[in-house]
């Protein structure tokens, strides 16, 4: 499709293969999710025997920090014990993002260890499936009127 024929309004939902990628701003331009204080809420979940197991946690405030990586540091130790390595995390946010974007990958944990400055928080770190700044194509997806 041409480019003309393409709602590039600041604030549109971008998607690659592997889920989300950021939200356009102006100038044709994507903020990725894993760019400094780029935020989405999102939730946990497993892949188990080929199944999607949904984790019971509090909703997780998922950050970007740079460097291809974004930070989950709202949860207690206690809330996060359930969780590991290699767990997804994906979109449950009905406010900023359309149906069709919910349940869309996010990223996967790669590490969750105490923070150092708040010891009964947990530091959950998580790293999309590719580097999005290496992505060719992505998808566009249109704002609605009511977001």
């Amino acid at each position: 499709m041409p480019a003309a024929a393409v709602d590039f309004s600041p604030g549109a939902p971008v998607m690659g293969a592997d889920g989300l990628v950021g939200r356009m701003t102006d100038g044709r331009r994507v903020r990725l999710i894993t760019d400094k204080d780029f935020t989405v809420t999102g939730h946990f979940g497993r892949w188990e025997n080929g199944q999607w197991q949904s984790l019971a946690t509090p909703k997780p405030s998922v950050r970007g920090i740079g460097s291809g990586q974004m930070r989950v540091d709202n949860l207690t130790n206690e809330d996060a014990k359930g969780l590991r390595a290699g767990d997804w995390v994906v979109v449950a946010d009905t406010t900023d993002y359309p149906a069709i974007m919910q349940e869309r990958q996010i990223g996967q944990i790669d590490s969750i260890h105490p923070m150092t400055a708040k010891p009964l928080f947990a530091e959950i770190i998580v790293k999309p499936r590719t580097d999005l700044r290496t992505l060719k194509e992505v998808l566009l997806m249109r704002k609605t009127a009511d977001r």
